[in-house]
């Protein structure tokens, strides 16, 4: 059975938050908090084994770097436990254990002489070190006359000269230039190849690809999803993508503006066992200010229950955090909440999960109430249930009441919630899909050579991507593109059909996308494909898109075999035109003349 190199257990991490320095002095001496408690990271389970290469990903401020200052013994954990078993490396920061004053070869001496190395190591590993940083003369000059490139070199070949049996590295390599984190890369490997244990976080998807066989990605100081590679970094692009299309282009950001107050499909996910309520502005629009939500009751049939605004609460009733608009816990002005703000690419407002009971048999009168605060006071929140009969939100009775003396007002909430038999929501999940459908849905990806669908071509055999869609609406110009990343994530290719064969005035119905790759210059290795669907080729005032219709991630993995196996051709397989000119000798230049 394989040990555990690294075991986490309920690590949770506040921080206190003072709005200006007077705050602390008057908390000092009057006895009373003055103080926001915000909890950056909130009851972290993750164990890690020996060998095991373990990514972390997730949008900045998720709680990344936070929990490996706590794992590396930086930060304390306000509650939880971490326990390392092993020699640990760390590398945080650029300059978290280099002195600006002293020169490169002084830090590494005595870096070494703190790590315990013994006397008589320390000449040598200092030499290696020294090759390794390829400084040159630099490494005797102050480490602040470096730049940041150069730190990283640094600090790199010390964290990792001594072999450590769990290597930490945060996002500090991507300051390097390309050659030397392709040779600090290498390092990493052969560390793991050793048996070693690395914890890498990084924004890079195709260096987490290439250096970790397990992804964990964090969101809002929590994890969300932990599992293989492939899988979560699809999750996480999918996700991300998402959020990107709605924030940056012009036509995906109006039409989720048009349909604030629309339900999705997805709302209804889990009807069987919830309802789903969301608290919103009452003005229609995305919210405008931040509003910090706690104490959260619902009553049905007269039974008052507590809805949970933890992360993971199976089998409860709770907020449902990672899908919509819910911030980070925090302790506000005493009370134990989470914030509530407009987030891109979730789904609009607050939503609550509320547990249906298993006896359910006619419409339930339901009561909110929660307690709720406003930083500006720019708008009202109201409470809506989805109808699952429907599809359609429908607002509750609201009553607020009056702010108390430490700021806090009640909101209180009344409606029937309905009850559904499983083939009517069926029926209204079907309506919603196909009216909150975009114009165009990708269908499938195929591979086809020799006539013959396939997985599987060799290199330089020709073959084609058929990409699959279905046109829901009307699209006066259509660009299908196709993108391939090899398995390490490494970008390879992209083209769309609007640059070759124009864009399409498509009508709904079916359509086929092709791309022939003939000559096929690829090289052996395993590939996946991603398929995207936007609004016309333009690329001097429609790139990048204003508007993506679909984007299907990872939708074919294909793999192409080697020509040679034991010939590696290089990042292309292709035959050139070659020429070899051979000119006589002059007979003054032959021996003997």
């Amino acid at each position: 059975m394989t040990k555990p190199a690294i075991t986490i257990e309920g690590v949770s991490k506040a921080f206190s938050l003072y709005t200006s320095p007077a705050d602390i002095l008057l908390e000092f001496f009057l006895r009373k908090p003055r103080h926001d408690v915000f909890w950056a990271l909130r009851d972290i389970n993750l164990s890690i084994a020996e060998g095991e290469r373990v990514g972390i990903v997730g949008a900045n401020g998720a709680g990344k770097t936070t929990l490996l200052k706590i794992i590396t013994d930086n930060l304390t954990a306000t509650t939880g436990r971490v326990t390392v078993h092993g020699k640990l490396s760390s590398m945080l920061s650029l300059t978290s254990f280099l002195n600006d004053h002293d020169t490169g070869l002084e830090n590494i001496r005595f870096n070494l002489a703190v790590m315990g190395i013994p006397n008589e190591r320390i000449a040598p590993m200092t030499e290696e070190i020294v090759d390794f940083t390829e400084l040159g003369s630099f490494i005797h000059l102050p480490v602040r006359t470096y730049s940041s490139g150069m730190n990283a070199r640094l600090a790199f070949a010390i964290s990792t000269a001594f072999s450590p049996d769990i290597l930490v590295i945060d996002e500090v390599l991507g300051v390097g230039d390309g050659y030397f984190i392709g040779k600090a890369t290498a390092r990493m490997l052969e560390l793991c190849h050793r048996g070693r244990s690395l914890l890498y976080v990084s924004h890079s998807l195709s260096s987490i690809s290439l250096m970790c066989n397990r992804v964990v990605w964090m969101d809002k100081g929590a994890i969300r999803m932990d599992g293989p590679v492939e899988e979560v970094l699809k999750a996480y692009e999918a996700d991300f993508r998402r959020r990107e299309d709605e924030n940056v282009r012009v036509h995906n950001g109006r039409r989720a503006q048009e349909r604030f107050g629309s339900a999705f499909p997805e709302d209804l996910a889990g009807a069987a066992e919830y309802w789903r309520l969301r608290i919103l502005p009452d003005t229609g629009k995305p919210f405008r200010d931040i509003h910090y939500i706690a104490d959260c009751v619902a009553t049905l049939a007269g039974k008052k229950v507590p809805v949970s605004m933890e992360l993971h609460s199976p089998g409860e009733s709770q907020f449902d955090v990672l899908n919509s608009e819910w911030g980070r816990i925090h302790e506000h002005r005493g009370r134990f909440c989470r914030a509530l703000s407009a987030t891109t690419g979730k789904q609009k407002g607050g939503h609550l999960l509320l547990r249906k009971p298993t006896d359910l048999s006619s419409e339930m009168p339901l009561s909110l109430e929660f307690a709720f605060q406003s930083t500006a006071s720019l708008e009202r929140l109201i409470v809506e249930y989805l109808d699952d009969r429907t599809g359609e939100w429908v607002r509750c009775n609201t009553d607020i009441r009056p702010k108390n003396a430490e700021g806090w007002q009640i909101l209180r909430a009344e409606g029937l919630l309905p009850v559904v038999d499983e083939i009517a929501q069926r029926s209204t999940v079907r309506a919603l899909t196909r009216t909150q459908m975009g114009d165009v849905k990708i269908l499938d990806a195929t591979l086809v050579a020799e006539n013959t669908t396939t997985l599987v071509v060799r290199e330089r055999q020709p073959f084609t991507i058929v990409i699959k869609a279905e046109v829901i609406r009307p699209v006066p110009a259509l660009d299908i593109g196709l993108r391939i990343f090899r398995s390490d994530g490494v970008f390879v290719f992209w083209q769309s059909t609007g640059q070759t064969s124009g864009n399409i005035a498509a009508e709904p119905g079916l359509i086929e996308a092709r791309f022939e790759f003939n000559p096929n210059y690829f090289p052996g290795g395993k590939y996946h494909l991603t398929a995207v669907a936007s609004n016309g080729w333009n690329p001097e005032t429609n790139y990048p898109y204003s508007e993506i219709f679909d984007r299907r991630i990872n939708i074919l993995d294909i793999t192409v075999t080697r020509e040679l196996e034991k010939l590696d051709f290089g990042a292309i397989n292709q035959r050139v035109k070659t020429f070899i000119a051979q000119e006589p000798a002059a007979a003054s230049a032959l021996p003997g003349h």
